[in-house]
């Protein structure tokens, strides 16, 4: 697919109390779509919004009824059917189960109010601020949960609540969002979009972004090099790859500011929510590009102002804003990416060479440094 994917203005769809961390299209009203509203799950049609559980202002710890319920950030939820959600409870450390019906919560995985990191059942198992929850579309019955200052994914079985490890690598940093793509899971972190396959996976392999930290579009395309995928983070801005282990550390590539979700608009082509930069960017990868949709300065027509959760239905967009849900309509209406230049560097064998921005006509310009250069990277 070669056409550029394009939107219209952003338009009020509904005011909420406070953050909207997720959302999905309701199960049960199959017209609304499920969001979280701070400490609350809600519903809404656009015109009329209904709490099933929490408070969005309220923060605590109470397994109670309906608006007595007490959450601490409900930062994600996979809804099991129409009847049962899993929400994680951020704040609390752990994830609860949402009964729509009955509108009460009970605990399913982790100690609620305990920070920590350990495997177990039910409230044996310790989370260090969880963040999303996604059904494994390979092992029915079972759920992984982003295990965000563990730097770990972590599974639970459904039927006993066993909290097991189900990833862990150098790779995985602050992982927050988690969407299925075909057989890949792809995970959001802070500053980049990465992928696994499992459950016989090679590991961690970058999508979009680099570990460092910023805000700019461009092109993500540099050599056809199978290692060009491998990606291992340097957690420690000390720490140098051995030199007999090829290692890529991207310098600019394009470049995300605390990604929080991305949703599929088209074949091969994204929205994400990047926080940092109040903005909304559109990843290509039939053009290998990243580009700004939403947020650009002196934008008028598509203001965000902290987007923190997207969802694509249909033809449309919507993204959870700090007090509101906004709809961008559209496929066809005024968006065309532009690029900038790209670097990589490429360690290997204890040598260092610089790929230096793709320059019409020229190919790639190549450089190479000392072997003892110190390579410092932001984690």
């Amino acid at each position: 697919m070669n056409r550029d994917i394009k939107f219209g203005e952003a338009n009020l769809y509904v005011e909420t109390e406070s953050y909207v961390w997720h959302m999905e299209r309701d199960k049960l009203q199959k017209e609304n779509i499920l969001f979280t509203d701070g400490n609350a799950l809600k519903t809404t049609n656009g015109q009329t919004t209904s709490t099933i559980i929490g408070s969005a202002r309220e923060s605590g710890y109470m397994n109670a009824k309906g608006e007595q319920a007490r959450f601490n950030y409900i930062t994600g939820f996979t809804q099991l059917d129409t009847r049962r959600v899993v929400v994680v409870d951020n704040g609390n450390n752990c994830v609860r189960l949402i009964d729509r019906i009955s509108r009460t919560a009970e605990p399913l995985a982790g100690r609620c109010g305990t920070y920590g990191n350990q495997d177990g059942i039910g409230n044996q198992a310790l989370f260090a601020g969880p963040w999303s929850v996604a059904k494994n579309k390979q092992v029915p019955g079972s759920l992984i949960v982003t295990d965000r200052y563990n730097n770990v994914l972590r599974a639970i079985q459904l039927s006993n609540n066993e909290v097991t490890t189900y990833w862990k690598e150098n790779a995985l940093f602050r992982p927050r969002a988690l969407m299925w793509n075909g057989e890949e899971l792809w995970i959001t972190g802070y500053t980049n979009i990465t992928k696994l396959t499992p459950p016989n996976g090679s590991g961690v392999e970058l999508v979009a972004g680099s570990q460092v930290e910023g805000d700019s579009e461009g092109t993500m395309e540099k050599i056809k090099d199978s290692l060009l995928k491998t990606v291992i983070s340097l957690n420690s801005q000390d720490d140098l790859p051995p030199p007999d282990n090829p290692v890529y550390l991207f310098a600019d590539l394009p470049k995300f500011k605390d990604i929080l979700e991305i949703a599929p608009v088209d074949k091969g082509v994204y929205v994400v929510a990047d926080r940092g930069n109040s903005k909304l960017k559109l990843l290509d990868t039939n053009k290998n590009s990243v580009s700004t949709l939403c947020g650009r300065e002196g934008d008028t027509k598509c203001p965000i102002l902290s987007p923190t959760a997207v969802l694509s239905l249909g033809d449309n967009v919507y993204v959870g804003d700090y007090g509101a849900i906004q709809k961008i309509s559209g496929k066809n209406n005024g968006f065309s990416p532009f690029f900038n230049k790209q670097v990589a560097i490429k360690s290997y064998n204890g040598s260092v060479v610089l790929l230096g921005p793709l320059n019409k006509g020229r190919g790639i310009t190549r450089s190479r440094l000392p072997s003892s250069s110190h390579l410092r990277v932001r984690s």
